[in-house]
Parts: C-alpha cells; structure tokens; sequence
C-alpha cells in the first residue's frame, strides 16, 4: 500500500495513470474485495509487515498466495472485475491491464502508446 495525498500524477511520477469511473456499488465492491484481501490479527486488524520500496509504503499479509498464476496483476484485475469493469480474470502482464482500462477510461498519462487495434471477440483484453 502506498500513500499520498495531492495528485496521483505528482505521487507517481513514472507511472501510468488511468482515470476509471464506476458505479457506487461498484466501488463498494471494490472497497470490499481490498478489505478481504487483508489477512488479519485476532484483534481483526490487518498484519503490518514493514516497510515497502516506496516513500510511505507498507506490506501487509495478504490472505491469497502470490504464483507464476497469481500476481499482483492478475489481483488488479480480479479488483475492477469486482468493481463491474469489463477486464479478463486472465490478465497477466501489468501493460494488458493498462491497455484495457485505457480503452475504458481517460488516460491521464501512458509512457507507451497501447495498441489501437480493437480487441478479439471473446477476448477482454488491449
């Protein structure tokens, strides 16, 4: 987890931004696929695990288990699934998932053009 507060594009300079709107249900299930992700402590507080390589950063344990088949990627997508986007549970590279929501959002900033060719029927991805 990383925090900040002021424009995503000052606290993430080099990165890929992409502005998605979703419905109130949506984020709630958003809000609520997060929270899950979170193992907890008896107490039910999420488990801190230090700091992460960002400037005011934090690990926290997850409840899943991270694989070749089970990224962070992969997570972000399952996240905007959840949150009623048209993404594919099968994303597995961080570029497939910016594309695609690129093409459903307003790109506030891309470091690499995606390919303009429209997606292959059955397939929800760039």
């Amino acid at each position: 987890m990383v925090w900040f507060d002021g424009p995503v594009e000052q606290a993430l300079p080099a990165s890929d931004i992409v502005e998605l709107s979703v419905s109130r249900t949506g984020l709630a299930a958003l809000v609520d696929f997060v929270s899950d992700s979170y193992a907890r402590s008896a107490a039910g507080e999420p488990i801190d695990l230090g700091p992460a390589g960002w400037p005011r950063s934090r690990f926290y344990l997850a409840t899943g288990r991270y694989h070749l088949f089970n990224t962070s990627n992969r997570w972000t997508a399952q996240a905007l699934i959840r949150a009623g986007l048209p993404f594919s549970a099968g994303s597995l590279t961080a570029r497939s998932i910016i594309c695609r929501a690129a093409a459903l959002g307003r790109v506030v900033r891309l470091r690499e053009p995606c390919e303009s060719s429209p997606p292959t029927p059955g397939f929800e991805g760039p």
